[in-house]
């Protein structure tokens, strides 16, 4: 018996029962669709996870920090050898250039003003990181307004576009985000080295020193960047003022701070030639002591919930599936036990056990990828009808439905399908071929 008449054999026997068999591909439809959509949400969920780590960072970036330097995440106990990591300066940067897959390095000073800064009437809060005037562009911070450094620049500072968010009026108690007039660019700045009188934690000498916003960046980040110049500049002046102080005021709490020495940096910022390897470096760094974190630890960790919440979806969504399989198994009993006499007689004349396993076997496969095929279809249509209704806010696309994630649901269904004609296709073939021809 060739394969054309297996295939149509088992198609007119569907058709033969058109209700049964519409109702079984039914229940895989419904499987089917259940476990793409609920896949399709944990890859969204997925997405906008990813997205939001991008915001915070780049995903190709190592940052590394000197001895009791910030560390956001990625920072756990066991995750850097006992080693002792040499200074971060211009030295260690030479060195750390040779190493694989690193484009470039920057090193980061952050000056811990004792004081305060003023745009127009609003007290500015941030950390003003000192920076080369490349590292904009090496890492992907593109201007919104304005222009990066000059030489002839002292106290400048470019500013991420969310300033708005680190500028508060004590005054009126509004922040600046609630002023729709106000131009950031345009706004004289002033900066304040020591406290006023009246301040919890006011010297006896000040000194005001008039700067400028010359730059706006995009992205996220509360960072403040000056010229490494202009940093060395208030450094001098901060330190001229108090000599004997090893205290920094960041909001008005103090904390202690090792010096470092003059030529030494608070971070390094390594740009890395892919995300692949951004892993395989910072392992690297962190056995020779380097205290690193990079966006792959927050992306990481994210990845091991976002783990969990698939295997619960596609858990749920196969359920259907699964009683679909049963459905699909109960059909073709029910049809064995109708066409026993049919069977009798294709032993009779010389149908082989293979070719009646291959017809139950063709018509629960058919069944299956029927099934998975329309399933795929209204998976599409649900998903478009939920990111059109349910969209809203920072995730606007809820439901992803992938190609892969279809051709998958539609291996599967056929799969599912064979699988559950399996023991009614042997149960056919086991039929004596004499009693069957007996059976009314």
């Amino acid at each position: 018996m060739k394969i054309y008449d297996v295939l149509s054999i088992s198609l007119r026997n569907l058709w033969r029962r058109k209700l049964r068999t519409f109702l079984t591909v039914l229940g895989v439809i419904i499987g089917a669709t259940s476990i793409i959509i609920m896949l399709s949400l944990g890859l969204a969920i997925e997405k906008s996870q990813m997205e939001m780590i991008q915001g915070f960072g780049d995903l190709t970036t190592i940052n590394i920090h000197g001895e009791g330097g910030r560390m956001s995440f990625g920072d756990s106990e066991g995750r850097s050898s006992s080693k002792k990591a040499p200074p971060l300066n211009d030295t260690t940067i030479k060195l750390l250039k040779q190493k694989d897959h690193v484009v470039d390095i920057f090193g980061i000073k952050s000056f811990n003003l004792n004081g305060s800064m003023k745009l127009g009437k609003y007290d500015l809060w941030g950390q003003i990181q000192g920076v080369d005037p490349r590292y904009f562009e090496v890492f992907d911070k593109p201007f919104i307004q304005g222009r990066n450094f000059m030489a002839s620049d002292r106290y400048v500072l470019v500013v991420p576009e969310q300033i708005k968010q680190m500028l508060y009026d004590q005054k009126t108690q509004r922040s600046a985000m609630e002023d729709p007039n106000f131009d950031i660019m345009g706004e004289k700045l002033s900066i304040t080295i020591g406290w006023s009188s009246g301040h919890p934690n006011s010297q006896d000498a000040t000194k005001k020193l008039n700067g400028e916003i010359v730059g706006l960046i995009g992205g996220q980040g509360w960072d403040i960047y000056m010229p490494m110049e202009g940093i060395k500049r208030l450094e001098k002046e901060q330190n001229a003022l108090f000599p004997d102080s090893n205290t920094y005021y960041g909001g008005g709490a103090g904390n202690q701070r090792e010096q470092k020495k003059s030529d030494e940096y608070d971070r390094l910022d390594i740009k890395v030639d892919s995300y692949e390897n951004v892993k395989v470096l910072q392992d690297e760094l962190r056995e020779e002591g380097y205290q690193t974190q990079s966006m792959v630890d927050l992306s990481e960790s994210m990845k091991e919930g976002q783990g969990t919440i698939q295997a619960v979806l596609g858990g749920i969504g196969s359920i259907s599936l699964i009683v679909a399989a049963i459905g699909i198994t109960n059909t073709m009993v029910m049809s064995i036990y109708e066409r026993t006499r049919e069977i009798g007689v294709m032993k009779v004349i010389g149908a082989s056990v293979a070719n009646i396993r291959s017809i139950f076997l063709v018509e629960a496969l058919l069944i299956g990828l029927s099934g998975g095929i329309l399933g795929v279809g209204l998976s599409l249509i649900v998903s478009k009808i939920l990111n059109h209704f349910l969209g809203m806010g920072g995730m606007r696309t809820i439901s992803i439905v992938p190609l892969w994630l279809m051709l998958a649901a539609l291996v599967f269904s056929a799969l599912i399908g064979l699988l559950s004609g399996y023991y009614p296709a042997k149960r056919a073939t086991k039929l004596s071929a004499i009693e069957a021809i007996k059976t009314e």
